[in-house]
């Protein structure tokens, strides 16, 4: 990246893709915006989180 060059991002959607992304994009010092039309952002983490699921890098479902 150039010196002095803050690129900015716009993240559509506040779901699990779209929030990992963000995240992400913050840790390479990118300026992250999120859009989301719905009040209820980062529900499905929530849901994972209770029931003991996670995402595996291959895209299926575990058991933890």
């Amino acid at each position: 990246m150039t010196k002095g060059f803050n690129p900015e991002i716009a993240v559509i959607g506040a779901g699990p893709a779209g929030l990992m992304a963000a995240d992400f994009l913050s840790k390479k010092k990118f300026h992250v915006t999120i859009y989301e039309q719905k009040p209820n952002a980062g529900r499905k983490f929530l849901l994972a989180g209770r029931s003991g699921l996670n995402l595996t890098h291959a895209g299926g479902w575990t058991t933890s």
